[in-house]
């Protein structure tokens, strides 16, 4: 492995003056005192020479001041503060007693620094997955640097170092730092992608050390141990993130992607079979009918694809986004706009049989059960249409916007509405049987299966709920929100988090039977075929890592390295 330090940062954990030259150990004393006492321009000269040093504090001091935390402290000059930036330091950089640059700023009424002292995170994580991939690395980083040699406490005890703290990834450009370890004649290259943290470990006096690991917030792979773990499944790499949620028809996956394309793939391998490109986004989720893909796109179209070539059958240009995803039932396909729209289009030739005007963009996705076509509106309204002539039913308001697609089991209506609340209505009538609240926008599509209704929030969290009466069945947690629709298959519920992980649950008890870390949130909903479970990930722009998954169903088996 070589170690490729260009333009990285590097985290500067030494404490102690004697592990320094005392050159080094004088001029870090100097920008100490002249930091301390304010004298900029010592701070800058010393910095021109040592720019490495811009995130130093003083050498066996009890604060970690570093030059940043000493100018907000007092109220220096914006430019000198920009000054500092330009160097490298750290705006979410922590003192022993955990204050940003910010926080004492603010403690001292310094209120001209607010704007240039506030963080710009580039790569959120919570507060609590962070903690966690800390505490996961700082371990690795006493098991890797312990020389074992019978002198007592590991390597980095002995040298009070201080350990690499994560928070200051997110705010870096590229999200990497270098952190030498004396005594180890190497270090650690450490990388942010998405949740997942990756150490590269460096020792070179030792022939064939050179490791890498993942760090996620379940545990600690080396890279190459994972294949054991089940049978080998694939990911593939899309231009952009994946919203889109896979259909799986025979031996293909269909997907869309950010990247402005459909994807027909081979299932068994995820090799690239065709791919159609579109002039926008594609967030809708493909239907597959008689040898037919159905979805839509940003710029304003609902495409019809051959299956097997992804060649074009037809188009529909509609007067908005097509974000909503078709329902195909007979020979009609149906589908939302951001114009405002349902449309009703003739499923082999496009041509239009009627459309609905709703009063806000249509995002949901329709359901159409017993000749009724059911679709929520950005206008807080569920609209029942008849599927033949597009008249409208009934329709229930609730008090925001519905982006959830309506579930229809039993002569029941289950949707979900930003107002945070759960909806059962009747299917005849519209009538309101019950409602549930949660503490967050729904967005999640809920999936009724076994009389229960499961569903989740922006809330953080994943509900089973009795699909008789909406009471509690058990909840689930997750790190963050929970846009992604479940899928319930064999007892088990799987659904993704913006967390950056796939849960797999007990269906009956919500209880983990396992997770796995993507590189960015799971918006898109799983699909389980066989012994397969296919999900996509919003890895981000411009990363060549994988963003559709293919997952052993049963253990959650990521790929082989």
């Amino acid at each position: 492995m070589t170690m490729d330090n260009t333009h990285i940062a590097e985290w500067d954990g030494i404490t102690l003056r004697a592990t320094l030259n005392p050159g080094a150990a004088a001029g870090r004393d100097r920008l100490a005192d002249a930091a301390r006492d304010g004298d900029w321009r010592t701070v800058f000269r010393i910095l021109d020479e040592n720019p490495s040093w811009a995130n130093s504090a003083r050498l066996e001091g009890r604060r970690r001041y570093a030059p940043l935390h000493q100018a907000a402290w007092h109220g220096a000059t914006a430019e000198t503060v920009e000054r500092l930036l330009s160097y490298g330091a750290w705006r979410t950089l922590r003192t022993s007693g955990g204050d940003r640059p910010i926080d004492i700023s603010a403690r001292r009424g310094h209120r001209h620094l607010t704007s240039v002292l506030s963080p710009v995170v580039k790569h959120p994580l919570s507060r609590d997955v962070l903690a966690r991939l800390q505490q996961r690395f700082h371990d690795l980083i006493r098991e890797i640097a312990d020389p074992k040699d019978g002198r007592g406490p590991d390597l980095p005890t002995r040298e009070r170092l201080h350990l690499p703290e994560l928070e200051v990834l997110t705010e870096l450009d590229r999200p990497a730092c270098w952190f030498p370890v004396p005594g180890m004649y190497g270090g650690f290259l450490f990388e942010l992608r998405g949740a997942k943290l990756i150490a590269k470990s460096w020792i070179r006096v030792v022939e064939g050390s050179e490791r890498t690991h993942h760090i996620t917030v379940d545990g600690v792979r080396l890279e190459g141990a994972w294949a054991a773990t089940g049978t080998e499944k694939w990911t593939h790499t899309t231009g952009c993130n994946v919203f889109s949620s896979p259909a799986v028809v025979g031996d293909t996956v269909y997907v869309g992607s950010d990247d402005g394309k459909v994807y027909g793939l081979d299932a068994a391998t995820g090799a690239k079979k065709w791919a159609h490109a579109t002039s926008g986004a594609v967030f809708s989720s493909p239907a597959v009918v008689d040898a037919t893909v159905y979805i839509g796109s940003t710029d304003h179209t609902l495409y019809a694809l051959h299956a097997v070539t992804g060649g074009k059958r037809w188009t529909y240009t509609t007067g908005g986004l097509v974000g909503s995803s078709p329902a195909v039932v007979g020979n009609a396909v149906y589908v939302g706009s951001d114009d405002g729209k349902v449309y009703a289009l003739d499923a082999a030739t496009g041509t239009e049989r009627w459309t609905y005007t709703t009063g806000g963009a249509v995002w949901s996705s329709p359901a159409v059960v017993d000749g009724t076509v059911y679709v929520g509106s950005d206008d807080h309204t569920l609209y029942a249409l008849d599927a033949v002539t597009g008249a409208e039913r009934w329709t229930h308001t609730t008090r925001s916007r519905i982006f959830s697609s309506p579930a229809v089991v039993g002569g029941t209506v289950y949707v979900g509405s930003d107002d945070g609340k759960v909806y059962a209505l009747d299917a005849v009538t519209g009538a309101e049987r019950w409602t549930y609240t949660t503490g967050g926008k729904v967005r999640s599509s809920p999936a009724v299966v076994d009389g229960t209704v499961y569903v989740g929030s922006d809330d953080h969290t994943l509900y089973a709920l009795d699909v008789a009466t909406g009471t509690e069945r058990w909840t689930r947690t997750t790190a963050a929100a929970v846009d992604s629709s479940p899928a319930v298959v064999g007892g088990t519920v799987y659904v993704g988090s913006n967390d950056h992980r796939l849960y797999a649950l007990n269906a009956a008890t919500g209880t983990e039977r396992w997770t796995y870390t993507t590189g960015g949130a799971v918006r898109s909903s799983p699909v389980v075929v066989d012994s397969s479970v296919y999900v996509g990930s919003n890895d981000g722009i411009g990363k060549n890592d994988a963003t559709l998954f293919a997952l052993d169903a049963a253990t959650g088996a990521r790929p082989a390295s």
